[in-house]
């Protein structure tokens, strides 16, 4: 799997990032908080992204983890929209780790908020787009539970804390939307879409 991701990235970079070297247009690169985490393919190659937009005089911004839209529930989904899914269509959240394991999130309207403020005021240091609030990921199951009426079944194998820092906040700009209003927002959607008990 390391090596299609790796071939498939470079591929993609090799020929967008050839054009806008050409077009000269200006542009964000929406990286991730793990691009400093060399030990993945992920990783480097979000991390060489943010070097050629540099390169390119482009924009970095990195994105945590985001939640607030629907996700099809399988191996890709992220954690919110598994819990919810499991949530409201089984009534128990079933977690793979103890949750121990903690994690920063953003609401979706947050970072198109915080996107369009990046290209609008040109900020060329690299950004961080999250709610630099940490919480476990037992506790977001917790909330959800409470949320839906569901209960929670922590798993036995422990999860890890990604060590990755900050690296900056973009100027003028802050999360808005609290976690547990955006939780709520988002599992109204996916009742919205008639997900059944």
């Amino acid at each position: 799997m390391q090596f299609v991701q790796l071939e498939s990235n470079l591929k993609i970079m090799l020929n967008v990032f050839k054009q806008l070297q050409k077009s000269k247009v200006k542009f964000t690169f929406i990286s991730s908080q793990l691009a400093e985490d060399y030990t993945t393919v992920y990783g480097a190659t979000k991390n060489l992204g943010e070097i050629w937009t540099k390169l390119l005089d482009g924009i970095n911004v990195r994105l945590w983890n985001v939640y607030g839209a629907y996700e099809q529930m399988n191996v890709k989904s992220h954690v919110v929209s598994d819990f919810i899914w499991q949530a409201i269509s089984n009534g128990k959240i079933e977690m793979l780790t103890t949750g121990i394991e903690l994690r920063q999130f953003i609401y979706i309207d947050d970072v198109c908020d915080a996107l369009y403020l990046t290209c609008k005021s040109n900020y060329k240091n690299i950004s961080d787009i999250t709610s630099f609030e940490w919480i476990s990921i037992k506790e977001i199951a917790d909330i959800i539970a409470s949320l839906t009426n569901s209960t929670v079944v922590p798993g036995l194998k422990m999860g890890k804390t990604p060590i990755t820092p900050m690296v900056g906040k973009i100027p003028g700009w802050n999360a808005k939307v609290k976690l547990i209003k955006g939780l709520q927002r988002t599992i109204e959607l996916y009742k919205s879409l008639n997900i059944k008990k």
